[in-house]
């Protein structure tokens, strides 16, 4: 990455921190540019997420601060209204995405192969643990 970045004029010193270290300066916000990778889902909500990356004052590590976004996360966090809440999730991720706070640089590969009497599986993306207990299997 320091290579390709170098390529479009960016110099980046690369700072290996200990975990401890890293998540301090994080947490205070000391990190202009960083590399994380192990944000995951406990639930399948996108205000919840949105909420903790992109509104929280602990959480929010690039500092982002877009009112129109803030304000449909406040709006739609509590909201029981489905379809307006995923209306407003794909408007949020639009305009997150034109300000472009975070820079994507790769998405884990996620290969599954099953046989077709296999059934029962259930895709968590919190940790990918496979769940046994729903699995099942029919005669082929």
């Amino acid at each position: 990455m320091q290579q390709s970045l170098k390529q479009i004029g960016i110099n980046v010193t690369i700072q290996q921190l200990p975990g401890a270290n890293f998540t301090s300066r994080l947490q205070k916000h000391q990190l202009g540019f960083f590399f994380f990778n192990n944000w995951i889902s406990i639930n399948n909500d996108p205000f919840y997420h949105l909420y903790w990356l992109f509104r929280s004052d602990c959480c929010d590590y690039t500092n982002y601060d877009n009112k129109k976004v803030w304000n449909a996360i406040d709006s739609n966090l509590l909201s029981d209204n489905a379809s307006a809440r995923a209306a407003a999730a794909d408007n949020v991720q639009k305009l997150i995405m034109a300000d472009s706070p975070w820079v994507f640089l790769y998405q884990p590969d996620f290969v599954l192969a099953m046989r077709k009497n296999v059934h029962g599986y259930v895709y968590y993306s919190s940790d990918r643990f496979t769940r046994y207990k729903f699995l099942s299997k029919t005669a082929s």
